[in-house]
């Protein structure tokens, strides 16, 4: 279920082949609210392909309530297969401003990653050399069907 050893991205020269998937695979899974089973599911299949990849989310959803199952993200947490980003909690109210599209980009153009992602990251694409670049020819789509997941185009993985 788990790779057995997951390293820090970068340590490996093949590091182009490693991949970042999204926090929005849960919420497109789920479709009401963060699905962990969506996220486990998608990390699966890259590791069933022999990938590296890992999970990228808001550390808030660490918390209790705010996704579907707990205990399961932790496990995912503990086996470091997950790199959580901060985000400003404002006192007082339930709202957070994340920033992980921001970190999923500059972790990607830093260690040569590819993102699997819907998002096409228009409103940050600009904001750094080289991210356009990026969005343009290193993310990769994906779309659920039932709990299956799939890719539009295997050979970028290659």
């Amino acid at each position: 279920m788990f790779p057995s050893e997951p390293s820090v991205p970068g340590n490996d020269p093949e590091c182009v082949r490693r991949l970042k998937p999204g926090g929005n695979f849960p919420h497109v899974w789920n479709r009401r609210e963060f699905g962990v089973r969506g996220l486990q599911i998608a990390l699966q299949y890259f590791w069933d392909r022999g990938h590296e990849a890992y999970g990228m989310l808001p550390k808030f959803r660490l918390k209790p309530g705010k996704s579907t199952d707990p205990g399961l993200l932790n496990q995912l947490y503990r086996k470091d297969c997950l790199i959580t980003t901060p985000c400003k909690e404002f006192p007082c109210s339930r709202s957070c401003n994340p920033y992980d599209d921001r970190f999923m980009l500059e972790i990607a153009a830093r260690f040569n990653c590819a993102i699997c992602s819907n998002d096409q990251y228009r409103d940050i694409m600009n904001e750094r050399p080289g991210w356009a670049e990026l969005v343009r020819t290193r993310r990769i789509p994906f779309q659920w069907n039932s709990n299956t997941f799939t890719i539009g185009n295997e050979s970028a993985l290659q």
